[in-house]
């Protein structure tokens, strides 16, 4: 069995405080045919003098001429792999010993070429975190779009199967670096907050049975060019097309970023509606109203380039009169986000608000959806650090003063699992078809606790 070389794929950049432990978790395996292609994108801290301690010739090190990103890196890696087996592993991560050995073993047995495994959180200590992650048993095409399915140090595949799989390059605008916001950057994401949060209470008359859903994206559009708002989720890069509407409306089953399109509404339903707006802009600069939001490209030059104040919120309603079972869904989904932002406090760490969700929603029979997160903003939608909806109290980063985060817990009847629709690679559903949903604040972490930005009123009367 021995005979089939593993290469083993670690990018590495400033992790000289977590490197040694990964590559002695290699260099550990009950599995002996392998080799370690390790490469440095440029590491600005002791990472260099670390792996150069290792004589190992199965260790390879080599570095990028310049500092190119995760991905580029990766391939790099790739390039140079000889191996019958392709596995992953960063530099901040840990394997147990058998882990090539058992995964090689099950893969040959059964005659597959992909596998991966559960995996547990482990924290800047190496301490075990108690918080397991994993997928579903089998996964095709369409589940893949799902991201965090596969965790990437868990994942083997046969080159004589798939071949070298190149990563996509990560864009050089997606952040990596936590922000603290000035006072006048929470101004302008109040402002952005104030217009949408009107919008969510003008939805309140609209939405009846009988309406035509494309009615809620048509009012947003006709709000942004009477107020001069970018509708900044207009040309989101995707993974087969960029997004083209204003809105995302989710109904019934759906978990999130669903197309806005003609549908009658129904007595019954529960519709959730999802956008990010910037704050109003000086006409001076750019006339909204000039724009054609049916041309993607043409809006995406300028939400884009935005930099201004923005702000992110899901709100849900129900159509008409709700089911018992659609009332209660989003009571607990609601309650859910206010206990998340309670915990968002300076002093407590990330895994205090998934925990305050998880428990609550779990506690009451609901599945909490793992795939889709909250996350921080400004001055993109789109920021570090990430924000789950679950994990444990006491875990995770510590929250400072000057955070602005999403807290956006999607909450599902049935199972947290998640399914992706293929054509477009946006709309997520829930895997058994049950009910999903969703309530997003976006808000401040101050020295006397959260403000919420995205206000509609007075905090759960509405």
């Amino acid at each position: 069995m021995e005979n089939e070389l593993v290469s083993i794929i670690m990018p590495s950049w400033n992790t000289g405080n977590f490197i040694a432990e990964s590559i002695q978790s290699v260099i550990n395996q009950t599995y002996k045919n392998w080799e370690l292609i390790i490469v440095d994108d440029c590491s600005t801290d002791n990472t260099d003098e670390i792996v150069s301690f290792y004589k190992d010739q199965r260790i390879k090190y080599l570095k990028n001429e310049k500092n190119s990103g995760a991905a580029i890196t990766r391939n790099k890696a790739l390039r140079e792999a000889q191996g019958e087996w392709i596995a992953f592993l960063d530099s901040d991560d840990l394997w147990a010993p058998e882990k090539l050995e058992h995964q090689i073993n099950f893969m040959k047995n059964n005659g597959y070429n992909l596998s991966f495994t559960e995996y547990e959180k482990i924290d800047e200590e190496s301490k075990p975190l108690n918080v397991y992650v994993s997928g579903p048993e089998t996964v095709n095409k369409r589940k893949m779009y799902n991201y965090d399915y596969i965790g990437q140090l868990t994942m083997m595949y046969s080159t004589k199967a798939f071949g070298l799989i190149q990563i996509k390059d990560i864009k050089k605008t997606e952040k990596t670096m936590i922000t603290l916001k000035s006072a006048r950057e929470i101004e302008a994401m109040d402002r952005a907050g104030d217009f949408l949060a009107s919008i969510h209470i003008g939805l309140r008359d609209l939405l009846k049975p009988g309406v035509d859903m494309w009615e809620v994206e048509e009012y947003v559009r006709r709000r942004c060019k009477e107020e001069n708002v970018l509708p900044l989720q207009i040309g989101v890069e995707g993974s087969i097309m960029d997004y083209p509407y204003a809105t995302c409306c989710g109904l019934n089953d759906e978990v999130a970023h669903a197309f806005p399109r003609h549908y009658i509404l129904k007595d019954g339903d529960l519709l959730k509606v999802d956008m990010v707006l910037s704050e109003p802009i000086d006409k001076s600069v750019l006339d909204v109203s000039k724009l054609d939001f049916d041309n993607v490209a043409q809006v995406k030059k300028y939400t884009e380039s935005y930099s201004g104040g923005l702000a992110d919120s899901c709100w849900a309603y129900a159509i008409g009169t709700p089911s018992d079972e659609v009332k209660k869904l989003m009571e607990v989904t609601r309650e859910a986000m206010y206990l998340g932002i309670e915990q968002a406090v300076v002093g407590n760490r990330i895994g205090d608000i998934g925990a305050a969700i998880q428990e609550y929603a779990e506690s009451r029979g609901y599945g909490v959806v793992r795939d889709l997160v909250g996350h921080g903003v400004g001055p993109t939608m789109h920021e570090e650090p990430m924000v789950p909806n679950y994990g444990v109290a006491g875990r995770g980063l510590r929250l400072k003063e000057g955070m602005v985060l999403t807290i956006e817990p999607m909450i599902n009847t049935g199972t947290w699992e998640i399914d992706t629709d293929l054509e477009t690679g946006w709309a997520h559903k829930t895997l058994d078809g049950g009910l999903s949903c969703q309530y997003e604040h976006q808000f401040v972490i101050t020295k006397d606790g959260p403000v919420i930005l995205t206000s509609q009123g007075e905090e759960r009367t509405y």
